[in-house]
C-alpha cells in the first residue's frame, strides 16, 4: 500500500536536516530567487545541491518552490538557476506561473511539474486542466472540502498535496492584492506585508481582527485526510525556526505511522503531544481548516492574532533530538578477513536489503605479531561517523591469525561507503506523460477587438448600458462590448431584461464543486443563445469548463471566444505561449494589475516577436479586487442573512473598503477604498493595446451612466482630458511604481 507523504518546510539548511531527522518523507524549499518566502533565509545554490545529495541517499525528495510570478526581465535567470538542480535529480518544482511552468516543461521533460495553490485550483476542471498540461501533481486551494478532495481524486488522475498545519490565508492563494496595492508589497512575489493580520471595523462595529485566521491542526484527522485519497500532507512554515518545522514534523510522523499499524482502530493523540503542537508558534488557538466547513466565525482569531510563546525546555529538547546532527540510515556490515585473500566488506540497506555493494581489499597478511582481532576490525568498519549511515549488526568472519593496517580497515570503509551512495544516488530513468501542445494562433477572428471591453455584474449596470447606447446620439454596437454576470444570465427574475446583439459571460470568479449545477445551466444558455460571443474567464476551472464547451459547440460550426482577465496571469510572453497553447483557441488576454507601464512594454514587445496581432486589454477604470474569501465578514461578525450586499471594513487609519458578499456562489470579494481610474493616459495605453476595459462593481445606475459617458468620451469621441472625471477620489494603481 502506497503511503501519504510527509512534506516538510525548510527556510534554511539546519531546518532541512531537523526535517528529515524527525521522519519528513520529503522537504519543500526555495533558493535565493522566485520563491514564494522573499523574507526567510532560503538557500545558497550549494546548499540545495548538498540538500538533495542528503536526501536522496536518505531516500526522501526535495521540492524546490518557483511559486512567485516571474516579469519578462528576469526570465533569462530562470534556466541558470534551475538547471545544476535538475542535473542533481531534484525531485520537484512547485510552481505558480505559467511561464515558468512552460520553461521548465520545454527544458526538462522529466522533471515533475507541482501546481502551487498559488494557481486557486478549486475543483476537478482546474486538476483537469493542470494534468493535461503536464502537471504531475497540484496543491489545490486549502479552502477545499474533503468532500471536494475526494471529488478529484475520483474525476482526475492527479497527486494531490495538502495543508494539514499552520498559518492560513484568509483570502484565495493567489488571488490577493491587498498587501500590492496598499504598499507594493506583493503576495504574488513573495513579500506579503500581512494586512489581514491587523484590526479592522466590521460596519461600524468594534475593532477586532475579522481577517485573521487562527493556525491549521489536523492531527486528530489524519485518518480521514488519509482516506480521502491525500497522496502528500503539507506543513506550512517556510519563515519559521527550525524547532519549528522538526517538532511538528516529528508528532505527525508519530500519528501517521500510528494510523498504518492499525488503520481500523482509533487514532488517539496524547495531550502531551497536542499541548505541543499548541506551544509551536500557534496564532492564539488551533482550528482543522475548511475540510468539514465551508467557513465560519470559530476559525477567525478575532481578538490579537499575536503567536503564542513557547517554552525553552521544549525547544531545548526539540534542539538536541533533531537538530545539528545528520540524519542517518541502519546498514549491516558483514567482513571477511583471511590470511592469504583479500579483505572483502559488504554494507546493505536495513529498509532496502536489495540494495548492498561489495568491496574487496589487500591481500591479508600472516600476523606476526599481534592478529587483527574481530573486535578491532568491528571497531573500525563501524566508524561511520561523516556518512549518513550508521552501523546496525557487524558480522566479521576471520582466522584470527591474519593482519592488516588500519588505514587498510579504513580504505576499505571510505570505499564501502562510496559504493553504496552511487548505488543509492544511481538516477533511474523516469519516464513523463507526453502532453498535447497546440500551434501558436493568429488573431485572424476579429469578434471581440471592439475597442472598448465593460465587465458588468449587476442588472442596475446592465440596464444603465443599455439605456447608454438606446439614447446616445454615437452608434457604439462596434465599438463596444459588454460582459455580463453569468448570474444574471442564467437568473430566472431577469429573463426580461433586454440584452445586447452581441455580449460576452463574465464567469465567477471562483468556482467550485456547489456550482456544477448553476454550470450546467449556464453551459445551456450558452448553447441556446447565439448572441453569446465570448466568456470572461478568471480562473482555471473557468478555462477548462469552457474548452469542453467549445468541443461541443464546434460541432455546431459556433465559436466562443476566451477572453482571460487580469487573475490568469501573464507576466511574461512565456506565459502567453503556454496559455495559447492549451487548447482554448483564438485567445485575448488582460494586462494585470501589477504590471508597471515599463514592464507592460517589455511583455508586449516580446510576445509580438510571435504574433503582431496579439489582443490586450487594460483595465483603466474599476475597483481593484483585493481579496476573494471564502470566509464572509457578515457571517464572522454574526449578521448573515444570505443575501448579497455590500458592507464596510474600516482601517485603522479609516479608511473604508467595501466588500461584496457574494452568496450565490458563497464568497466574498474586498474592493479597493477607491476605484482604479487612469483616464490620464489614455493617450498612452492606446497605442499598446487593443481594448480598454471599464469594471463596474459596485456602481449604481446613474454612476453606471456618468462613467460610461465620460470614458467613451475620451476614448472614442477623443473628448479633452482636461474635462473633470465624474469621480471621487480615485488611484492609478501599479501604473507607475509597480512592485518588487
Amino acid at each position: 500500500m502506497k503511503k501519504v507523504e510527509l512534506l516538510a518546510p525548510a527556510g534554511n539548511y539546519e531546518s532541512f536536516l531537523g526535517a528529515i531527522c524527525a521522519g519528513a518523507d520529503a522537504v519543500y524549499l526555495a533558493g535565493r530567487k522566485f520563491g514564494a518566502r522573499a523574507y526567510a533565509d532560503n538557500f545558497s545554490d550549494e546548499e540545495i545541491l548538498q540538500a538533495i545529495r542528503i536526501a536522496h541517499l536518505m531516500n526522501k525528495k526535495i521540492y524546490l518552490t518557483i511559486n512567485t510570478l516571474v516579469k519578462e526581465f528576469e526570465l533569462s535567470d530562470l534556466l541558470p538557476f534551475v538547471t545544476p538542480f535538475a542535473e542533481a535529480g531534484l525531485d520537484g518544482v512547485i510552481i505558480q506561473d505559467f511561464g515558468v511552468f512552460q520553461v521548465l516543461r520545454e527544458n526538462f521533460p522529466k522533471l515533475e511539474l507541482h501546481a502551487s495553490t498559488q494557481m486557486t485550483i478549486t475543483g476537478s476542471l482546474g486538476a483537469a486542466f493542470m494534468k493535461e498540461q503536464g502537471a504531475c501533481r497540484i496543491v489545490p486551494a486549502r479552502e477545499l472540502s474533503l468532500a471536494e478532495i475526494k471529488q478529484i481524486k475520483t474525476e482526475v488522475p492527479i497527486e494531490i498535496e495538502a495543508f494539514i498545519h499552520g498559518a492560513m490565508c484568509y483570502a484565495y492563494s493567489g488571488q490577493c492584492l491587498f498587501s500590492s496595492i496598499l504598499g507594493g508589497r506583493s503576495g504574488n512575489r513573495g513579500r506579503c506585508a500581512q494586512p489581514c493580520r491587523l484590526p479592522y471595523k466590521v460596519d461600524g462595529k468594534k475593532e477586532q481582527y475579522p481577517l485573521s485566521l487562527k493556525d491549521m491542526c489536523t492531527v486528530q484527522a489524519i485518518p480521514e485526510l488519509i482516506r480521502a485519497g491525500i497522496d502528500s500532507f503539507k506543513i506550512e512554515g517556510r519563515m519559521k525556526k527550525p524547532e519549528y518545522a522538526a517538532g511538528i514534523t516529528a508528532i505527525y510522523r508519530k500519528y501517521i505511522d500510528a494510523y498504518y499499524a492499525a488503520p481500523d482502530k482509533p487514532l488517539q493523540i496524547s495531550r502531551e503531544d497536542l499541548d505541543i503542537l499548541q506551544q509551536l508558534y500557534i496564532r492564539t488557538e488551533l482550528q482543522d481548516g475548511y475540510y468539514f466547513r465551508h467557513n465560519g466565525r470559530e476559525m477567525v482569531t478575532i481578538g490579537k492574532p499575536s503567536y503564542s510563546g513557547c517554552e525553552d525546555g521544549l525547544l531545548e529538547r526539540i534542539r538536541k533530538e533533531y537538530l545539528n546532527r545528520l540524519p542517518k540510515r541502519d546498514v549491516y556490515i558483514e567482513v571477511s578477513a583471511f590470511t592469504g585473500c583479500e579483505i572483502t566488506c559488504t554494507m546493505t540497506l536495513c529498509d532496502e536489503p536489495e540494495k548492498t555493494v561489495t568491496v574487496m581489499g589487500t591481500v591479508v597478511d600472516a600476523a606476526q605479531k599481534t592478529p587483527l582481532s574481530e573486535s578491532k576490525i568491528k571497531e573500525q568498519i563501524g566508524r561511520l561517523g561523516d556518512s549518513v549511515f550508521q552501523a546496525g549488526e557487524i558480522t566479521v568472519y576471520t582466522d584470527e591469525h591474519s593482519f592488516l593496517p588500519v588505514s587498510a580497515l579504513n580504505n576499505l570503509r571510505r570505499e564501502a561507503v562510496g559504493e553504496l551512495e552511487k548505488l543509492i544516488l544511481q538516477k533511474e530513468n523516469v519516464k513523463t506523460e507526453i502532453f498535447k501542445t497546440h500551434d501558436l494562433m493568429q488573431n485572424s477572428n476579429n469578434e471581440v477587438m471592439q475597442s472598448v471591453q465593460l465587465t458588468l455584474k449587476t442588472t442596475d449596470q446592465l440596464k444603465a448600458f443599455m439605456t447608454f447606447t438606446a439614447d446616445s446620439q454615437q452608434s457604439y454596437e462596434d465599438k463596444i462590448f459588454p460582459f455580463i454576470a453569468a448570474e444574471i444570465l442564467t437568473d430566472k427574475a431577469s429573463a426580461k431584461i433586454d440584452l445586447p446583439k452581441s455580449f460576452g459571460i463574465c464567469l465567477p470568479e471562483i468556482i467550485r464543486m456547489k456550482d456544477d449545477a448553476f454550470l450546467e445551466q449556464l453551459k445551456k444558455f450558452c448553447i441556446q443563445t447565439k448572441n453569446c460571443k465570448a466568456v470572461l474567464v478568471r480562473s482555471l476551472e473557468g478555462m477548462q469548463w469552457l474548452k469542453k464547451l467549445q468541443m461541443e459547440l464546434t460541432e455546431e460550426n459556433r465559436a466562443i471566444i476566451a477572453v482571460l482577465d487580469s487573475s490568469v496571469y501573464v507576466w511574461n510572453h512565456k506565459a502567453w505561449i503556454f496559455l495559447k497553447q492549451c487548447g482554448l483557441g483564438n485567445s485575448r488576454f488582460t494586462i494585470p494589475y501589477e504590471l508597471n507601464k515599463k514592464e507592460t512594454l517589455q511583455l508586449m514587445a516580446a510576445v509580438k516577436q510571435y504574433d503582431n496581432k496579439i489582443f490586450f486589454s487594460q483595465s483603466v477604470y474599476g475597483r481593484i479586487p483585493l481579496m476573494y474569501t471564502a470566509n464572509c465578514l457578515k457571517k464572522t461578525s454574526m449578521q448573515c442573512d444570505h443575501q448579497q450586499s455590500v458592507v464596510t471594513m474600516e482601517d485603522r487609519y479609516h479608511v473604508s473598503f467595501p466588500v461584496v458578499t457574494e452568496c450565490s456562489h458563497c464568497y466574498n470579494i474586498v474592493y479597493n477604498s477607491v476605484p482604479l481610474a487612469l483616464h490620464g493616459v489614455l493617450s498612452e495605453i492606446e497605442n499598446r493595446v487593443s481594448a480598454i476595459r471599464l469594471d463596474f462593481t459596485i456602481e449604481g445606475e446613474y454612476e453606471t451612466n456618468q462613467i460610461l459617458s465620460y470614458f467613451l468620451g475620451l476614448w472614442i469621441g477623443k473628448q479633452k482630458t482636461d474635462v473633470k472625471p465624474p469621480l471621487g477620489d480615485y488611484t492609478t494603481g501599479h501604473y507607475k511604481r509597480g512592485v518588487e
